[in-house]
């Protein structure tokens, strides 16, 4: 995949479809940080920056678990 997006960035193209895995998934992140092209990874584990060019589905787990735990400890359950 990291091969792949080389060709991409080579080639000038606008936006692609990454990867399901989330290792996948960074490893071609880091590639496009700079400058694109953008990413639209599927894995709704990756943590995205602002202003980046890759984005991902949802929500890291984490990020959903201190959520729920918050949410537990504010109604003391």
């Amino acid at each position: 995949a990291v091969q792949l997006t080389k060709q991409y960035v080579s080639a000038d193209t606008p936006v692609f479809i990454g990867d399901s895995s989330l290792a996948t998934c960074a490893a071609i992140a880091a590639q496009v940080a700079e400058a694109g092209p953008v990413q639209l990874c599927l894995s709704p584990g990756l943590l995205t920056k602002p202003d980046g060019y890759s984005f991902a589905p949802g929500h890291p787990s984490t990020t959903i678990a201190g959520g729920v735990l918050t949410y537990l400890r504010e109604r003391s359950l």
